[in-house]
């Protein structure tokens, strides 16, 4: 992260915690000294801001370069690029080119200065057979819009489940009901369960039968209060009665989809104790990842996504608005399109043995700039950090950890930031929440000399 101020070349890449910038801040603007800032602005977002101080009768430039992992999704990549200057720009342009050879190859390994990775795109293997639980919520607050559109996305979903696929169906207000698709009438409304219910359950993975299972979901009704821990346990506990009663011999990968728009009202109401509680009971033939839906802007957010992180899965935002559909069908292709039960390989582990046993080589530390993959390495460890933090008690360490890594890639994190101060000056800050209606332009502006380079990975 490089600046020029008036001619003069700013140097000093530095990453320090947000809350520590903020507080150098106030003393660099109190000076009137001129600098620049990059924070992520909010959590679960790509939106970051860049603020800039620079000294009276100062001409600044800033080049700006975004450098994010695009992800392969579904056979293809989705590029968004939102662009809001504030103000109007006189010349603007956007080139997207994407090298990629994922299509040609099965797996294509890359490999830099002692790094690699392995992509995997395999094209012609055969789906896993699932057994899949659905646990949705049709309390009060799901009523019309966002029951509608929970119904417009089920029906698109249920036409890509396979033959062999089973399909369990749970609606959840203030009490569980286990929908039996073959005759509503005998469906099952459950209690929260105890240790000596098991009778009261029967198995209700069904074969798929699109036209049974579309009349079931078109009967799903709002009403009542949120009694989240005993709908989970109750989806576990079909996953349970389909391993004990198996109907055939096909191993199926039980999977829990759990989708909510609000806190817990009914049972058990503490987030904390629900998201430990099913953590403990999500083991043995129960055992599933649980794939956490928020729906709306009242749902707990840090709690659907400890419990998905806990449970071997992951949660997404819903938000509510006219393509809801589009976002809850386009989610379940992401974790519905299981291709093999394993990506896992052995590396060999490499010992050194001499005349006198066993001898440690100190290598040789060249140093030079970090590499593509090892950025990507460092990026996905990171990011694995930072979702492990919000899953485990001991945030502090594993904090650290990730801050460190930060540091020493620049990269801006939730938990860093990157500065660039003139020579002897106070570093600076000066950041705004994601949420803020006020707009601050970004401005490119020429400078005396020649363009500065801004480099950063952003979250």
């Amino acid at each position: 992260m490089q600046g020029f101020a008036d001619s003069q070349h700013s140097l000093g890449v530095s990453s320090t915690e947000p809350a520590t910038s903020e507080e150098s801040d106030e003393k660099a603007v109190a000076s009137g000294l001129g600098a620049a800032h990059v924070a992520v602005s909010a959590r679960d977002s790509n939106r970051f801001t860049v603020s800039v101080n620079v000294e009276p009768k100062t001409k600044a430039a800033f080049y700006l370069t975004y450098e994010g992992l695009l992800k392969r999704e579904d056979g293809h990549y989705e590029q968004i690029i939102n662009l809001h200057p504030g103000q109007p720009v006189k010349d603007l342009n956007v080139e997207v080119s994407i090298p990629s050879n994922h299509h040609k190859r099965l797996s294509l390994t890359k490999h830099n200065y002692g790094y690699f990775v392995h992509f995997f795109a395999p094209t012609e293997l055969a789906p896993l057979s699932k057994h899949v639980v659905f646990v949705l919520e049709t309390t009060g607050s799901m009523l019309e819009q966002k029951m509608k559109q929970l119904r417009e996305a089920m029906n698109k979903i249920l036409e890509q489940l396979h033959n062999n696929d089973l399909f369990s169906l749970v609606e959840f207000n203030s009490y569980v009901k286990v929908w039996d698709l073959n005759n509503a009438e005998s469906s099952v409304w459950c209690p929260p369960l105890n240790t000596n219910e098991d009778s009261s359950l029967t198995d209700k993975g069904e074969e798929v039968s699109f036209d049974v299972a579309k009349d079931a979901v078109s009967q799903l009704d709002g009403g009542g209060g949120t009694n989240i821990h005993t709908a989970l346990r109750v989806g576990l506990h079909l996953v349970e009665l389909a391993k004990d009663h198996k109907v055939d011999k096909v191993h199926r990968q039980p999977v829990l989809v759990f989708l909510t728009d609000d806190e817990p009202t009914i049972g058990l109401t503490s987030t904390e104790e629900i998201s430990n509680k099913i953590s403990e009971y999500n083991v043995g033939l129960r055992r599933s990842p649980i794939f956490a839906l928020s729906f709306g802007t009242d749902v707990d957010r840090d709690f659907i996504q400890k419990l998905a992180l806990r449970n071997s899965g992951f949660s997404k935002h819903i938000y509510d608005a006219a393509h809801a559909a589009l976002q809850l069908e386009d989610f379940y292709r992401q974790i519905i399109n299981v291709l093999t039960s394993t990506h896992l390989r052995k590396f060999p582990i490499i010992l050194g043995w001499g005349v006198r046993g066993r001898f440690f080589l100190k290598p040789a530390v060249i140093k030079r700039s970090a590499s593509n993959v090892e950025r990507l390495w460092a990026y996905m460890q990171i990011k694995q950090l930072l979702e492990k933090k919000e899953s485990t008690d001991k945030k502090k360490g594993i904090k650290n950890k990730a801050l460190d890594l930060a540091l020493k890639y620049s990269f801006v994190t939730p938990v860093s930031s990157l500065v660039v101060v003139k020579p002897n000056a106070t570093q600076v800050t000066d950041t705004e929440a994601a949420t803020s209606d006020v707009t601050r332009p970004l401005v490119f502006c020429s400078s005396r000399s020649s363009w500065s380079r801004l480099r950063f990975f952003c979250w």
